[in-house]
């Protein structure tokens, strides 16, 4: 937590970017600041956890909060375990492997099993879609631009 504070934090980054050969940052690090990313961060995941318990609820998996408390965890973690793997982009399979591992107490295996798949796949189509907006909204600009 330490770290994590704005006066260390810029230091860090700093010292970082010194040694990196990179120029410094424009404007430092504030509490509030990183207050609203945090604050954005547990959105975020409050969303794949619901994400990750909707699917199951619509496979037949019984339970209020607790589940959705587990399915929140379970995807934090499966999520966080991809990137451990640096042979595989993305985390392919290792993210899947660890929320089959982590639902299995109380989803079966086979249930655990097709939400992992349906996030991965909902996940997919998320980002081709965000790119593709992205995509648009560049020659959007660029188009208006050339005006």
């Amino acid at each position: 937590m330490v770290l994590a504070a704005p006066p260390v934090l810029n230091r860090l980054i700093a010292l970082a970017l010194r040694v990196a050969r990179r120029p410094p940052l424009t404007a430092p690090l504030s509490f509030g600041g990183i207050l609203r990313v945090a604050g954005w961060s547990i959105g975020a995941w409050l969303l794949y956890g619901v994400q990750v318990f909707v699917l199951a609820r619509q496979l037949g998996a019984d339970g209020g909060w607790l589940l959705l408390l587990q399915c929140t965890g379970a995807f934090a973690v499966a999520f966080a375990s991809g990137p451990l793997l640096l042979v595989v982009p993305a985390g392919a399979g290792v993210r899947e492997a660890a929320l089959l591992l982590l639902l299995g107490p109380t989803i079966t295996a086979p249930r655990a099993a097709v939400i992992a798949v349906v996030s991965r796949l909902l996940f997919i189509v998320g980002d081709l879609a965000w790119g593709g907006a992205a995509v648009l909204a560049a020659r959007f600009t660029s188009s208006k631009a050339g005006r």
